[in-house]
This record gives structure tokens, C-alpha cells and sequence, in this order.
């Protein structure tokens, strides 16, 4: 603690957060992690923007109502044969596919992207798609970095970060 305290565990918990997964090739994408990204979303949402979002899971389609809510124009590419493919059932997932079809959103499940960018996706059938902007909701990676990488003395770096921790 910081006037010297020390307080005893049986087990230690570091909840590190995460950061958004964006796999080789979508480098350019806009994600959302953080009020800073919502806020650069929230930017590019406006009356017919058309938006692309790669990933048929939770981020993806939280992203899609409310960008249709700003009239923007919406299209979710998802890899699985499904939306939410391994977070529902399939009875699910079809009731949530045809109430986002009936709001409006165009949905392309069992597609894969080959590359994307700020503006233009290119599906792995060669397809290209252009777009106002795209954003990658395909999950998220924990973020190690506030908990030391591997090697060196971590119990060293966690003490320049504050924490000191024993018996590692």
C-alpha cells in the first residue's frame, strides 16, 4: 500500500483488463475497447455512412444497432456459419439474425476476410467491399503489459509499477 502496508493473500488475482483482438491484415480497422475508440465510432455514425463490421459476435453487434440508430447504412461480416456461433444456442442466434435483418443490417456469416482496412474490406472469396468505416469486434486479448512479460525479475518490474509482490 503506500504508506508501507502489507496485506496478505492466499492467491493473487491480477485483473490486467484486455485490449482488442485485430488479427494480421486489419491493422486500419477502428475497434472498440475504450471511451476513446467509442468516441472515434461515434464520429464516423452518421446518416448514411456506410459502416462494415467484421465479427457476428457481442462487440459486433452492439456496434450495429446503434450505428443503424444514426441512420448509417450497416453491414456485419461474420467467419462462423452464424451469428454469436459461441456465445448462444442456434434457435438464439437465428432470432437475433432476423430481428437485425428486419432493423436493417445486412449480415454475411460464413465469410471470411482476407484483408481490411480504414475503409474497404476484402473477403477471402476475393470479394471488395467499400466502406465509410470499418471496425474489427472480433474479442479481445488480456493486456499483459501492466503485469510485466515474461522474463526478467517481475517481481522488480511490479515494484517500479507500485506493487510488491512475494513469493511468485
Amino acid at each position: 500500500m503506500g504508506d508501507g502496508e502489507t496485506l496478505g493473500y492466499d492467491k493473487l488475482l491480477l485483473a490486467t483488463g484486455a485490449r482488442a483482438r485485430v488479427f494480421p491484415g486489419m491493422e486500419g480497422c477502428l475497434t472498440l475497447r475504450s471511451d476513446r475508440d467509442a468516441a472515434a465510432i461515434h464520429t464516423r455514425l452518421t446518416p448514411g455512412a456506410r459502416i462494415g463490421i467484421i465479427g457476428g459476435g457481442f462487440i459486433g453487434l452492439e456496434l450495429a444497432p446503434t450505428a443503424r440508430n444514426a441512420g448509417a447504412e450497416v453491414t456485419v461480416i461474420e467467419a462462423g456459419p452464424r451469428l454469436l456461433g459461441r456465445a448462444v444456442p442456434e434457435e438464439i442466434a437465428a432470432v437475433v439474425s432476423d430481428r437485425y435483418a428486419a432493423e436493417g443490417v445486412r449480415l454475411r456469416t460464413g465469410t471470411g476476410v482476407a484483408a481490411a482496412y480504414a475503409q474497404r474490406i476484402t473477403l477471402q472469396d476475393g470479394s471488395v467491399l467499400d466502406f465509410d468505416a470499418v471496425i474489427a469486434g472480433v474479442g479481445a486479448l488480456a493486456a499483459r503489459d501492466s503485469a510485466g512479460r515474461g522474463g526478467g525479475d517481475r517481481r522488480r518490474q511490479w515494484h517500479r509499477r507500485g506493487w510488491t509482490v512475494s513469493h511468485l
